[in-house]
């Protein structure tokens, strides 16, 4: 999008959609974006705000691969599978397990710090465009362990963050109980990954980058994409039931929703979601954890 001035379709209004649009309009390029929800409706309204650009591990590593079956019949395991879902599964798992091997973790690795090394100063960069700084707190965030044993098996994933210039600090039971005096204090062991920062409220932020999209001349649409026209290798339309939509490029950032519409562009991303949950306590600052934590044997953050 080097030359100015295009038509720009943003499919998505979550922080990743309002991100791209933001920056489209910044390269003078007059943008759509469209959603069925509204400004932060799906998974950018709640969740626990962790700017975790510590996480340059893949999901899919060989430690994770031989823990599958624990994690699928564990009681209280963190990873449950809808077992008559599983057969539209199975080419997914296949290259879960290929993306597990030692040599492709590694260049996952290399691509996700890269990456993850500018997205602080992106988030900064467009959150003093929108208005919305003050909702970015430097606190870190730990990964919390009950555990010896759980303690003991995350090694192998800090030392591959340590490889990768991430900070991760250790803080035994006194420690961690006295950085978090309002948890229970049932945890063993805690990593503090300094770098990190916390979005305070995400749908409040999300939604400041929609106001400053729309003060800057952009235009909403609330529907719903169903299909991309794609023909002779190129996307001349986006489908709602029952309009069309044209520009010169579009952009697929509707997050669990984009498997199906990147295949009409002619890409065929091993995309597949997961139901997540988010309970919001009311309750005094002071009675709150002092940054995000990650109860690691249930992977809950809180």
């Amino acid at each position: 999008m080097g030359q100015a001035n295009h038509r720009v379709l943003v499919i998505g209004a979550g922080i990743v959609g309002l991100s791209c649009a933001l920056q489209a309009q910044r390269n003078g390029h007059r943008v759509t974006v469209i959603d069925p929800r509204g400004f932060a409706g799906g998974a950018s309204h709640g969740n626990a705000g962790v700017l975790a650009v510590s996480e340059c591990v893949p999901i899919g590593t060989p430690e994770i691969l031989r823990q599958v079956p624990s994690l699928l019949f564990g009681k209280d395991s963190p990873l449950t599978l809808r077992w008559t879902y599983a057969p539209f599964m199975v080419n997914w798992l296949c290259r879960f397990a290929r993306a597990c091997s030692p040599s492709k973790v590694g260049r996952s690795m290399d691509a996700l710090a890269t990456l993850l090394a500018g997205s602080y100063a992106a988030h900064e960069e467009l959150a003093t465009l929108a208005g919305c700084l003050d909702q970015i707190r430097q606190r870190g965030w730990t990964k919390a362990f009950e555990t010896d044993s759980a303690f003991k098996s995350a090694q192998v994933d800090f030392d591959r963050m340590r490889s990768h210039g991430v900070s991760c600090e250790y803080l035994d039971k006194e420690a961690f109980a006295a950085k978090e005096p309002n948890l229970t204090p049932i945890f063993r062991h805690a990593i503090v990954q300094t770098d990190c920062a916390q979005i305070v409220d995400p749908a409040i932020y999300t939604n400041s980058f929609g106001a400053e999209f729309l003060r800057r001349g952009g235009e909403f649409i609330r529907a719903e994409v169903n299909a991309l026209d794609y023909r002779n290798g190129t996307v001349r339309g986006a489908l709602t039931k029952t309009d069309r939509y044209e520009a010169d490029v579009y952009v697929v950032a509707a997050g669990a929703w984009s498997r199906k519409l990147a295949a009409d562009a002619g890409s065929r991303i091993p995309l597949d979601t997961e139901r997540g949950y988010h309970v919001v306590l009311s309750s005094g600052v002071d009675a709150m954890a002092t940054a995000p934590v990650l109860w690691a044997e249930h992977s809950i953050v809180m």
